[in-house]
């Protein structure tokens, strides 16, 4: 049973290492010792879903009996496993993440899905109510439904970058504890800060078509904002409102400011 669960983590982990020389150098380097006396296939091995970088979802593909499925099945099961807490499925081909996909993942606490995904179903991430830290950039996101991350509660950190996100208002509601939030190289066309929670930290958002940085309530009690890049936009001015007193450092070049309000 130990020896499953081996298998199970290390899979995981390697969605980068293409060729036998890599494969090998990380059984010799991660495997124990004890386990290296038997024959390599018979304890790890890697799917040719993840060896080929062409996964279509994510898939962990137990390793041992002949009763073992030959295929890949979705990472999260009713049975699947529950004390998973790092997935790293970065630089394939997902397409699609549904609530099915990482079912059962209620102690993750990193998720990277940083790969060609079109489309987060709405409930997906109800699944997984620990993540801390959720990557989902360099996708090709268009729209977030406003309660895609209600149930991330406890999500400090969150990469939106590289998608074409056009809008998040309403996105991060419950995140009370959110503290780096990166939406850059997306199509934004505006932000107020009433989008984000006061407990964020750091901020990017450059690389948009943002024309101003509003705060249509006049918020700054509270924040705890202290680097904003929004470099690479389409600003034309900064007024009081737009630069929080919390704020240590603001990147703004390249844009069409023309005149900064004190």
């Amino acid at each position: 049973e130990p020896d499953h669960f081996i298998t199970i983590s290390i899979m995981i982990v390697i969605t980068h290492y293409q060729n036998d020389h890599l494969y090998q150098h990380f059984y010799k380097s991660f495997i124990p010792s004890h386990l290296q006396q038997e024959t390599p296939s018979r304890h790890f091995s890697i799917s040719p879903t993840f060896r080929d970088n062409r996964l279509h979802r994510p898939v962990a593909q137990p390793v041992g009996g002949e009763d073992q499925p030959s295929s890949g099945v979705p990472l999260g099961t009713q049975h699947s496993r529950p004390t998973l807490i790092h997935f790293e499925a970065s630089i394939n081909i997902v397409g699609t993440i549904g609530r099915k996909d990482i079912q059962g993942l209620k102690k993750l606490t990193f998720l990277n899905l940083s790969n060609d995904i079109s489309k987060i179903d709405t409930a997906t991430f109800n699944e997984t109510p620990s993540l801390h830290f959720l990557d989902i950039s360099k996708n090709r996101l268009q729209t977030l439904d406003q309660s895609s991350f209600a149930a991330l509660t406890n999500l400090t950190d969150l990469n939106l970058a590289d998608n074409e996100v056009e809008d998040f208002n309403g996105l991060l509601t419950t995140q009370m504890n959110l503290q780096h939030l990166n939406i850059s190289s997306n199509k934004l066309h505006w932000f107020d800060y009433a989008f984000v929670p006061n407990s964020l930290r750091s901020l990017d958002i450059h690389n948009n078509q943002i024309d101003s940085v509003e705060n249509y309530y006049s918020l700054k009690d509270g924040f705890q904002l202290e680097y904003l890049d929004a470099s690479r936009n389409r600003i034309k001015s900064l007024g009081v409102l737009s630069l929080l007193p919390s704020l240590k450092t603001i990147v703004i070049q390249e844009n069409r400011i023309s005149d900064i309000h004190q």
